[in-house]
């Protein structure tokens, strides 16, 4: 990103009707560009798009419109369910819209799907002996069996624990992965 871009668009942002113009703009052409590479990169026709969404292939022609703009939550969420993408909709400072529009790529406009979202693969989380024992109520760290499943190793080691879909939510057993330090 050059900073003589940015700072040249902080300029023009500066006035307050070209702000608001701006930020008009940018949601009804942003959207529909959006909506036309999310549509392309899987690749669907308006017809299978609209068919995921329940919309006529009609109505996906103007949403992909960027002249259209009458776009409503719920046809936005419906279109976020077709294509398997979580919608964000927030106000946001001047700042992020700037980063935002200069930093425009394929990939920006083209979130992958959850099935394909590298970012969601599951990650151990990873506690030394000195968090476990303070995440144990004071009782509970000093009771024998906690003792037992806990050594402490005075920070030789950390000890993965891993969620599962147990009452507490956490099993505290024994770790899956120790890593030395």
């Amino acid at each position: 990103m050059s900073i003589d871009r940015r700072n040249s668009m902080i300029d023009a942002l500066r006035d307050r009707d070209y702000r608001h113009s701006y930020v008009a703009s940018h949601i009804t052409e942003g959207l529909a560009l959006q909506i036309r590479a999310l549509r392309e990169s899987r690749p669907w026709t308006q017809v299978q798009l609209g068919d995921r969404a329940g919309m006529s292939q009609v109505a996906i022609s103007r949403l992909e419109d960027p002249d259209y703009g009458r776009f409503t939550l719920n046809t936005l969420r419906r279109l976020a369910q077709a294509f398997d993408v979580a919608l964000i909709v927030r106000f946001a400072p001047f700042s992020e819209l700037v980063d935002w529009t200069l930093g425009l790529s394929p990939e920006a406009l083209s979130p992958p799907d959850f099935e394909h979202d590298a970012a969601l693969t599951p990650r151990p989380y990873i506690f030394d002996d000195a968090e476990m024992m303070r995440l144990l109520a004071p009782s509970e760290a000093t009771s024998p069996s906690n003792l037992l499943r806990f050594p402490i190793s005075y920070g030789t080691t950390e000890r993965a624990i891993r969620e599962e879909s147990t009452p507490g939510g956490i099993d505290y057993g024994t770790p899956r992965t120790a890593i030395a330090n």
